[in-house]
């Protein structure tokens, strides 16, 4: 995969996914902060330190991962960040998540995931995207499993977060599962066309 030169802005019904901004840095300061979200990711510090996100969003064009800042479309509200992050073979990436709690169980995760998982086999022409999470955030299992991704397994201490060793829950879809999964437009009879 190699990263377009300008990173894509990409819309779903409900949500626009675009580049974060210097701007968007206060807000993913305060919702990354809450030990809620936190404590479920894989990477982020709790507590975050103060200019984290802004020293964050500084360094995003450097890198070859894609972020994509999560927002409500009608009103550019920020609601989380989703992240494609490329192996260097240029064929498979992982995707990562994080929703701020105010917004959860609104269906926002879902629809982005499926709309980045869109993007990666699509316009980036990837052959395989997987996704981890620890053993015991199931919400983050149930997005993945709603857009196609299976669960590969579990690695045993695979993780470590705060000191701690922790289970780490494998998904993955390859192109042509996704392109059985793919939801088909409906015809006028409401059936698959």
């Amino acid at each position: 995969m190699k990263k377009p030169e300008n990173q894509p802005t990409l819309r779903t019904e409900r949500l626009c996914l675009r580049p974060l901004r210097m701007t968007d840095a206060e807000i993913v300061q305060r919702y990354v902060g809450d030990a809620r979200v936190a404590g479920m990711m894989t990477t982020i510090p709790h507590p975050y330190p103060p200019k984290a996100a802004e020293e964050w969003i500084a360094t995003q064009e450097e890198r070859t991962e894609m972020t994509f800042a999560i927002t409500r479309a009608e009103i550019d509200e920020l609601v989380g960040v989703i992240g494609i992050s490329p192996e260097p073979n240029g064929l498979i990436a992982e995707i990562g998540f994080w929703i701020a709690v105010p917004f959860w169980g609104n269906g926002y995760c879902t629809e982005a995931a499926r709309e980045i998982l869109r993007f990666c086999f699509e316009d980036l022409e990837l052959q395989r995207v997987c996704g981890v999470h620890f053993a015991g955030n199931e919400a983050s299992g149930q997005v993945q499993r709603k857009i196609g991704m299976r669960h590969e397994g579990v690695q045993r201490w695979g993780m470590s977060r705060f000191g701690v060793l922790k289970d780490r829950e494998c998904y993955g879809i390859i192109l042509p599962d996704w392109e059985v999964f793919l939801p088909r437009p409906k015809g006028r009879d409401g059936d698959a066309e």
